[in-house]
């Protein structure tokens, strides 16, 4: 699980969903869910103020309504997108409100939403699940006969920024939807993971997802100088760094593999993927519900490829001129699984 490669494929892409919440007292909307979309298990909530994006978030399967704190004294327009969504990462139905706001404005108002089913569910991404931060050890023991000079030493890294990573690899169908193609080899399957994907095309999906969204993109590109200004504190959907990567896959204990130490429960190598990729989310997840992270395809990370030195990872925000030397994490079904 500690390899890491400066090779190809697939990637996990980001968003933070996180509810910022005001003071005590301040004007807010409540919003009823009439009913709960039939199809979803979880619904997703974005913000606009006047048609600037805010941080979106997750109301969990059951929920009732939620509360959207306003600006005090300002007039404008909220906007709120609300949809369903299946355990797949589908659109399963919509919803979209807005509400005027004006200097008078002093109290609590309430809206009741209820979700249209969708005749054609769109699968753009799969779902996300919020991460916790926290602390960890990357890396390989010095004494450990199968890691390289590049995975020491063992340290210590600090995740600060709460951050959700898509439970699934992204499928062909999705990344079709969002791009209009499909470069993969292993065809035939449209719930198989996308791969023969760049390293400049992973960051082109998140941004052109992003906009689909109507979320701000995560990056600024420039021929094949690629920057990311915002950090981990952007609002669209973005490639995870190297230690959120291990972060994610480590899932706060220290198995052989993503989720367990027998690589078969959990992952599609050349041992047993005959030969193909196989369908997401078919292997066991790991302990916080992530799968395939050993395992299928391999994932693109935003770092360069480097030794870790003192500290990893390196600053996220620096440009780089060149791709083909970025991280993939993961290992693939041509490979033991690492």
């Amino acid at each position: 699980m500690n390899k890491r490669y400066d090779l190809v494929l697939r990637w996990f892409s980001l968003l933070m969903l996180v509810l910022v919440c005001s003071c005590e007292g301040e004007p807010a909307l409540l919003v009823h869910i009439e009913e709960w979309p039939e199809h979803a298990e979880s619904v997703q909530v974005l913000q606009w103020l006047d048609g600037v994006a805010s941080k979106g978030f997750t109301l969990r399967k059951g929920s009732k309504g939620f509360l959207v704190y306003l600006p005090e004294g300002r007039q404008g327009q909220i906007r709120l997108l609300i949809w369903g969504e299946d355990r797949n990462g589908c659109r399963v139905s919509e919803q979209e409100l807005r509400e005027d706001l004006g200097p008078a404005l002093r109290v609590t108002k309430e809206q009741t939403v209820r979700m249209v089913e969708m005749e054609r569910k769109t699968c753009l991404r799969p779902a996300m699940l919020e991460l916790p931060v926290g602390s960890f050890q990357m890396g390989s023991a010095s004494g450990d006969p199968d890691a390289s000079p590049s995975e020491k030493p063992k340290h210590e890294v600090h995740i600060k920024t709460r951050f959700a990573m898509a439970v699934t690899e992204v499928t062909q169908r999705q990344y079709q939807q969002v791009t209009g193609m499909n470069p993969s080899d292993y065809k035939g399957n449209l719930e198989r993971p996308v791969e023969h994907v760049s390293w400049f095309e992973a960051v082109s999906y998140c941004n052109k997802l992003s906009a689909l969204d109507g979320l701000p993109s995560c990056y600024q590109v420039a021929g094949h100088r690629v920057s990311w200004p915002e950090g981990p504190n952007c609002l669209g959907y973005r490639l995870p760094t190297e230690a959120e990567w291990e972060y994610a896959a480590r899932a706060g204990v220290q198995t052989v593999y993503s989720g367990s130490d027998n690589a078969d429960e959990v992952a599609w190598s050349n041992t047993n993927s005959v030969g193909t990729t196989q369908a997401v989310g078919t292997k066991l997840a790991n302990r916080w519900g992530l799968h395939d992270l050993s395992g299928n395809v391999c994932e693109w990370v935003w770092d360069e490829y480097a030794g870790y030195g003192a500290t990893s990872p390196a600053d996220p925000t620096g440009p780089l001129l060149d791709g083909s030397l970025r991280l993939i994490r993961g290992g693939s079904l041509r490979f033991p699984v690492q």
